[in-house]
């Protein structure tokens, strides 16, 4: 049963190493990849400015190469802030117009805590963490004045809740919460008896 099994396998390893030594179509698909992978380093190095490969130079007249322009990401300012959400090239020339939909309040952030602590005990701390001011598009011309916030809440027992949420900069109101809420908080010890035993 042993030489049944040796000899098949030898038979076939054989059978496989003839099939790609003999086979010319083998030689032929590996130049012509080659030939598409040099084609396309050079497009992409730039060193290569034809778009389409010459038919009769080259058996690659199906390649197209086709030259990208660099992803550029584009920051939009106005105001003094930048713009976020979908639309915000056709405002990077300043030509369009944009209409705030909110002004921005000074005490946003107080009117933020006092809605924070209102369903909360008495010595509960809130603490606000501004992250970034921006205008967040709304519509093709509007935009909202938006903070991104780190609120952390400091309860009397220890315990601490943190979020992160976008808030609006005239009336301090939460737009969205993300991120998830984060809790901690002093952990309790389970007492341990003489005996040495959990109860």
């Amino acid at each position: 049963m042993k030489k049944k099994i040796t000899l098949l396998l030898f038979t076939l390893g054989i059978v496989f190493i003839l099939y790609f030594l003999l086979l010319p179509e083998h030689e032929q698909l590996a130049t012509q990849s080659s030939k598409i992978k040099n084609k396309v380093t050079a497009v992409l190095s730039g060193k290569d400015q034809d778009t389409v490969v010459d038919e009769k130079k080259d058996h690659l007249a199906p390649v197209i190469a086709i030259t990208m322009p660099p992803i550029e990401t584009i920051r939009v300012e106005r105001f003094g802030r930048e713009l976020l959400g979908e639309g915000r090239t056709l405002f990077a020339n300043n030509e369009r117009a944009l209409t705030l939909i909110n002004r921005y309040n000074e005490k946003w952030i107080e009117v933020l805590q006092e809605d924070q602590l209102r369903f909360h005990p008495h010595d509960t701390q809130v603490k606000i963490v501004p992250k970034q001011s921006y205008i967040q598009l709304e519509g093709s011309d509007k935009g909202r004045l938006v903070e991104d916030v780190l609120v952390t809440t400091h309860f009397p027992d220890g315990k601490t809740d943190t979020f992160m949420a976008k808030v609006d900069s005239e009336s301090g109101n939460i737009i969205e919460a993300y991120g998830g809420r984060i809790s901690e908080g002093p952990k309790a010890r389970t007492p341990l008896y003489p005996s040495g035993e959990l109860q």
